[in-house]
């Protein structure tokens, strides 16, 4: 029985013990099944009426009996506790209860050790009623205890009435107390086992040795690569060096074997090979006695796998994997002109033995582009300087861990940008979409125009991509052509370029003063230490400035990378295409175009002619139709109307694009299409006969001569006939 089941059975001994401790006290306690005096037949209930037991011929029996307090008699003071049959077992070696626990095979424990108390208060204090049954190692029921070694358990056991206590009808089943008790005997003859016989390096294993209580116990092995699990009770290590590794070659443990005869050590393998472990027991007599037992370390595995197939430079990566050797995962990196270093902090293997670790963006950004090997190794490799144990001064040769490779591939970073139209309304909206990979400070963005500039952040979502919404202030933006630069700070997450606003300078119009300054992080001020102003925005004109930005974000010095677009500000417009007449039933297709933003709805409205103040019972359809639409991205919209339905009319058609209106136009919706005459069949050509054929000259002139008066007559012959 494992530690667990051993410690349930004794917490459900214990439980017992309480809750019928309790009861007692309150009460007398009575079985099922027991022979009972001076308590009537009949039927009693216990305290809240809910259930009751019957004495029938001096007992109560039965297999669905609720144990609680029952009220026996008229006065409710009368109290009995009913529960089916039960003892309190106790057993006590060296001073202490040893059930729940273990006692070793030489020990003076017999039979009469085991003390049964029922918890009937009506039965006498004496064992002729009942005694402890014993189920030993093997699984038989006896009521002799032989101390042979294994895990025994215990019971009471209640004698029927031939015996004086449970009446002769009593079940087998009841007459064994319910509660279980567990205990073990350990063999005490020296020995010493291994929990496996091979384990995997960095992995915790025990060695078990028992024997005599008392017997000193010194813990050994044949060679290094063997350290003990610091801080176990009871055992010691002399003379151990602070900072030392905990190996049991160089520093051998030594402890007491407990009362229990048995003591289990934890030990950690941190080489992988054989080993022979040495136990030597030195009894009172100093008699010494060596036992051994053999284990091997096996090298562990570790895998490891990128998150991704690429990483843009600057942001995060991540590494999986597993790694059954250590309880720690190390790492390095190595790539071209990039001699093996550490990367970054250890990270933990978890209880399934998986590990996760994810690099900061930071640890690369003085990477260039290309692809490097990581390395997750289950030891720290690393070689510390002694006078300063935080300096690292070299490393050890990777060949001899445990390890695994990951190739990773870093690329620059890149930038890709979307206007949602060329040329936008004013009083509408420019949606600037794109893609943004390691931008995670944002992107700056540059507005040059005719006596204009503005500037703004732009942040950019964890997934790369990025919207940006200008609005088109009729006021502030007139209309023209103006120009556009998003810049990307690149990898160093510094934009190298960037504009600072000069506060109480002079302004033309909408055109703000902010100096461009190249070497600088926008946040300081002027005048910009270790900077360098490009120029002022009052003093370049809109394409020129945009022009100068871009080409000193070209300059190879700045890392910083931009995109640029131009768009035209014009006038909100909405036009209406001409619209044909109709014929009732037929779609009736209304179009037109407009400079605002796409998505912009559109509504168009068909009113009749004869929607006035006319009596109602004359019009018999829909006299005033709206639909709606949106401005798709080329301009265009379009609806359609239904005109199954409709009168036959002329109808007035106009169309609001947000709050521009077209011109009106009128259309009608006709009974049917006119009918267009058609033309007469012209009369077919008469067949032209065919030539007769020229009979052929005969080769004999009277035969000839013959033949074709017969032939002539033949003829003449068919067309009388014929007529």
């Amino acid at each position: 029985m494992n530690a667990k089941k051993i410690m349930g059975a004794v917490l459900v001994a214990l439980l017992a013990v309480t809750a019928f401790a309790g009861a007692g006290a309150a009460a007398d306690t009575i079985f099922v099944y027991e022979k009972l005096t001076g308590i009537a037949d009949g039927v009693y209930t216990d305290k809240d009426g809910k259930n009751s037991v019957m004495v029938v011929n001096g007992y109560i029996a039965g297999d669905n009996v609720v144990e609680g307090l029952y009220v026996f008699g008229a006065n409710p003071a009368d109290e009995k506790y009913v529960m089916y049959p039960d003892a309190r077992i106790s057993a006590i070696y060296n001073g202490a209860s040893f059930l729940g626990g273990t006692i070793p095979a030489n020990a003076n424990v017999q039979t009469g050790t085991f003390e049964v108390t029922p918890y009937s208060t009506a039965i006498n204090a004496t064992s002729t009623y009942y005694k402890p049954v014993f189920t030993n190692p093997n699984g038989v029921q006896t009521f002799e205890f032989d101390g042979t070694a294994g895990v025994w358990q215990v019971q009471g056991y209640f004698l029927k009435e031939t015996d004086g206590l449970m009446v002769a009808d009593t079940p087998a089943k009841y007459t064994f107390g319910k509660t279980v008790y567990t205990f073990t005997v350990v063999d005490t003859t020296p020995a010493i086992t291994i929990s496996a016989d091979s384990v995997v390096k960095g992995n915790t294993f025990f060695v078990t040795v028992t024997g005599l209580p008392g017997t000193d116990v010194e813990l050994t092995a044949n060679d290094i690569g063997l350290k003990a699990v610091a801080g176990q009770i009871g055992v010691t290590q002399q003379n151990v060096p602070s900072n030392a590794v905990l190996d049991i070659k160089t520093y051998p443990l030594t402890f007491k074997i407990p009362a229990s005869g048995s003591k289990s050590i934890a030990l950690i393998g941190y080489d992988d090979d054989k080993f022979t472990i040495t136990a030597e027991f030195t009894d009172a007599n100093s008699k010494v006695t060596e036992k051994t037992a053999k284990v091997t370390i096996e090298k562990g595995e570790i895998t490891a796998a990128a998150g991704a197939d690429f990483y843009y430079l600057g942001t995060e990566v991540k590494l999986t994997g597993t790694n059954t050797e250590s309880n720690e995962v190390f790492f390095y990196i190595k790539g071209n002109n990039v001699d093996l270093q550490a990367l970054g902090d250890k990270a933990g293997v978890k209880a399934d033995k998986t590990w996760e670790k994810k690099f900061s963006g930071d640890l690369f950004k003085n990477f260039d582009a290309g692809t490097y090997t990581i390395y997750a190794v289950t030891e720290d490799i690393a070689v510390y300087d002694t006078a300063d144990p935080t300096k690292i001064v070299g490393y050890e040769k990777l060949s001899d861990y445990t390890y695994a490779s990951v190739s990773v591939a870093l690329k620059q970073p890149f930038l890709t940008a979307q206007l949602s139209a060329t040329t936008v309304a004013q009083e509408s909206d420019l949606i600037i979409t794109g893609t943004a990979e390691a931008a995670n400070k944002g992107l700056l963005l540059y507005i040059f125009g005719n006596n204009f500039f503005a500037t703004d952040k732009i942040t950019v979502e964890d997934d790369g991509t990025y919207e940006y919404k200008l609005t088109i202030d009729g006021d502030i933006m007139a209309t023209g052509q103006y120009f556009a630069v998003i810049q990307h700070p690149m990898y160093n997450e510094q934009f190298n370029i960037a504009p600072i606003e000069v506060n109480g300078a002079d302004v033309v119009g909408q055109k703000l003063s902010y100096d461009i300054v190249i070497n600088t992080t926008a946040q300081v001020a002027a005048p910009y230490a270790n900077s360098a102003i490009l120029f002022n925005t009052l003093e370049r004109q809109s394409s020129n400035a945009a022009e100068a930005l871009c080409q000193a974000l070209d300059t190879q010095n700045i890392d910083d990378v931009y995109v640029k677009a131009t768009f035209i500000v014009a006038q909100p417009t909405a036009t209406m295409n001409p619209v044909d007449d109709v014929v009732k039933g037929e779609k009736l297709v209304v179009s037109g175009t407009s400079n605002m933003v796409p998505g912009t709805v559109v509504t168009v409205e068909m009113l009749s002619t004869a929607f006035a103040a006319i009596p109602k019972e004359s019009v018999n359809s829909a006299s005033f139709i709206t639909l709606t639409t949106k401005v798709q991205e080329d301009g265009t919209w379009e609806v359609e109307f239904d005109t199954t339905g409709l009168n036959v009319d002329e109808y007035t058609l106009g169309a609001t694009v947000d709050d521009i209106k077209t011109p009106t136009v009128v259309v009608k919706v006709l009974e049917s299409a006119p009918t267009t005459p058609v033309d007469p069949v012209d009369p077919v050509d008469p067949v032209t006969p065919v030539d007769p054929v020229t009979p052929t000259e005969p080769e004999t002139p009277g035969f000839g001569a013959l033949a074709a008066l017969a032939g002539l007559g033949a003829v003449a012959v068919l067309l009388l006939r014929r007529e």
